[in-house]
């Protein structure tokens, strides 16, 4: 969770922003529904802070800038449903998941090209080296 206190988040993202007619919005009935269910639920909070500003919802998978989901708020009561952001979060993890897989397989496959290249550089200065010894070698293998 990300609170911008400044709101200068807010104003980047063009985050709605409602007018005090609007404000009695939370004289609605979606919002004392939504505070009955809250206290209800245990919770409690107070309505401090600047009640006019809406907010919105942001899920981006990890190491990406791409957003997995987003949802800016249109009311005060309105607010995706927590198990389809749950959802949503598990998706970009799977995503980014496998695409760490991927970029570790690739990494793998240049490390074992990398060793493979190097060990033939090195036999290959030690029969410059020894030239004997390789002839020696490759009778052997005939």
């Amino acid at each position: 969770m990300y609170i911008d206190e400044g709101q200068k988040a807010y104003k980047a993202l063009h985050l709605k922003r409602n007018t005090i007619w609007n404000g009695l919005g939370l004289l609605a009935k979606g919002i004392s529904k939504a505070f009955d269910e809250a206290k209800a639920d245990g919770i409690s909070g107070n309505l401090k802070g600047d009640g006019l500003q809406m907010g919105a919802t942001f899920i981006a998978g990890p190491g990406s800038d791409e957003l997995v989901f987003y949802h800016a708020q249109e009311s005060y009561a309105d607010h995706p449903d927590p198990k389809f952001l749950l959802e949503k979060a598990k998706e970009g993890l799977d995503d980014s998941t496998s695409e760490k897989e991927e970029a570790k397989k690739d990494k793998d496959k240049k490390e074992k090209k990398k060793k493979s290249k190097k060990k033939k550089e090195d036999e290959n200065k030690e029969e410059a080296k020894n030239p004997d010894v390789a002839s020696e070698d490759e009778e052997k293998e005939k």
